[in-house]
């Protein structure tokens, strides 16, 4: 009996010792704002992200401000489309997704019908304005060429910029905080 309560308090108390293991994503989200030609906000507009690999869609709809958000999406590269009523629809092709990244693309639809499309060619810029958090994914090419003292996996996020140990102790031992980083197994 003693053996079992003690395995039990045991399993608690790791689970509550690692709380930033809890903070780790392994989804991402695309949002922004829809708008007409003349730069008015667009409500109720429809935007699709569909996985190029996969072909699994999700949609979303804008708010009365014109603004959406497409969540939650698995790292990959996305096709991006939005249309409206009384609007030809506007695709974004080849937009590529990292853990745990908030990518913001905004639409400009112009006058027209839901048959008519505007393609976009090049991709949106791969800026993150939504969050002041640095992150960095870690290929597994990466985590199979450097050396881990250990094969400890968590000197892997002393690579990101940012990154630095938890505390004191931690400092010594070489655990590093893992803020925002994503590791990524290798293929």
């Amino acid at each position: 009996m003693r053996r079992g309560v003690f395995a039990g308090v045991t399993v608690v108390m790791t689970v509550l010792a690692c709380p930033r293991a809890w903070a780790q994503r392994d989804t991402s989200s695309i949002l922004g704002t829809v708008r007409d030609s003349s730069g008015g906000v667009l409500p109720d507009a429809s935007v699709t992200a569909t996985n190029v690999a996969t072909g699994i869609f999700t949609k979303a709809k804008t708010d009365s401000s014109g603004d959406y958000v497409v969540t939650p999406l698995r790292v990959g590269t996305y096709t991006l489309k939005a249309a409206a009523n009384g609007m030809a629809s506007q695709v974004f092709a080849g937009v590529i997704l990292d853990l745990d990244q908030h990518l913001r693309v905004d639409f400009s639809l112009q006058a027209g019908s839901l048959q008519q499309q505007v393609t976009v060619t090049g991709a949106p810029p791969m800026l993150e304005v939504q969050s002041a958090t640095v992150g960095q994914v870690i290929g597994g090419r990466q985590m199979e060429n450097l050396p881990l003292v250990g094969r400890n996996f968590q000197g892997l996020s002393a690579l990101v910029p940012g990154a630095v140990p938890s505390s004191a102790h931690s400092r010594d031992s070489g655990v590093v905080s893992l803020g925002s980083a994503s590791l990524v197994e290798p293929a």
